[in-house]
């Protein structure tokens, strides 16, 4: 499944990452905290990264309980409401992944506000993706509703960590509102893809600059 996702993923932003997720990958938490230190969140899902000798070091730390769910109950066969947020931490997790690598690999810099903006992107549109591949009647705009609207951030996070999800979950919000009005989402047409494709890579002024412009 997450191979799938970073092919997806890659495809969609017309990414050459050449790197498979699954050698990144880390279950344990023990370890996941260990390598992350101070930064680690606790989270069933984190991207660790860190700079050595000028390159950059990545995993991906997916909780094992995380990936049992995924396995016991997979969305990929059928997506509900039970097994709706394993999936949204997966997309998180492998969207963090495939834009860092690629980022990386290119000498491009991205921040964290930027990250979690396009994770939030990648999460709606995935599940419309998902969903209207296996039913019909759900709409894009009942999906945004669902993901945006129920959106919380854990209070055990740090002030500067929880403002920045807040303002990435706002800034996802109103993209994903733009996009719905001027593309046919769930058909990923050649004007969806080259609007996400472009906007990946602004800066993160042009990002917000860009999001404020059809707000």
């Amino acid at each position: 499944m997450l191979a799938q996702l970073q092919q997806q993923l890659s495809g969609v932003y017309d990414f050459d990452v050449h790197y498979p997720i699954d050698d990144f990958l880390l279950h344990d938490p023990v370890h996941a905290a260990v390598l992350a230190g101070d930064s680690f969140q606790h989270s069933p899902e984190q991207l660790l990264v860190a700079e050595s000798n000028g390159e950059l070091e990545i995993s991906l730390f997916l909780h094992q309980k995380l990936m049992d769910a995924l396995h016991d109950d997979n969305p990929t066969d059928r997506l509900h409401a039970a097994n709706l947020n394993s999936f949204l931490m997966a997309v998180e997790g492998v969207s963090h992944f495939v834009h860092t690598a690629w980022h990386a690999e290119h000498d491009r810099p991205i921040t964290q506000l930027e990250l979690e903006l396009i994770a939030e992107v990648d999460k709606f549109l995935s599940t419309v993706a998902l969903v209207k591949q296996q039913q019909e009647g759900t709409s894009a705009a009942a999906i945004h509703q669902t993901l945006f609207n129920n959106f919380q951030v854990r209070p055990e996070l740090g002030n500067a960590v929880r403002d920045r999800y807040q303002l990435a979950n706002k800034l996802a919000s109103q993209y994903c509102a733009h996009l719905e009005r001027s593309h046919a989402v769930e058909s990923r047409n050649i004007g969806l893809l080259r609007e996400l494709r472009r906007f990946c890579r602004l800066s993160k002024t042009e990002k917000i600059r860009r999001i404020s412009q059809h707000h």
